[in-house]
């Protein structure tokens, strides 16, 4: 489960409960590229809506921009699950920090016990 997916999905508007349920469901199985191979018996499963459902709510969710299904095939030419990509922003590349040379840190303190305190 990606929590960013999930996080994005509960902020969507999906255009009803039914649409919004699928798109949780489809956030719970992504992985952190929100991408995932289901079937729509899984999501019915999860979200206890019939597979005719589950398949209008993906034609509704792709249609508003939420998701986007890539056709996926075995080896042998038949279909496969579609490959179902949520249209979350991607994570953004962390840049890494360069290694500065450390300093002293004592050069610029007060020493103890010096002019602190007093008027």
């Amino acid at each position: 489960m990606s929590a960013r997916a999930m996080a994005w999905a509960m902020k969507q508007r999906a255009g009803g409960a039914p649409q919004k349920l699928v798109l949780l469901a489809l956030a719970r199985l992504a992985d952190q590229r929100g991408e995932t191979n289901c079937t729509n018996a899984t999501i019915g499963n999860i979200c206890e809506i019939e597979n005719d459902g589950v398949r209008r709510h993906l034609v509704k969710l792709e249609a508003r921009g939420l998701i986007v299904r890539s056709p996926s095939f075995r080896e042998d030419g038949g279909r496969d699950v579609n490959r179902i990509t949520l249209a979350c922003p991607k994570p953004r590349q962390s840049r890494r920090r360069k290694n500065v040379a450390p300093r002293d840190i004592c050069e610029n303190v007060a020493a103890i016990g010096g002019e602190w305190g007093r008027a």
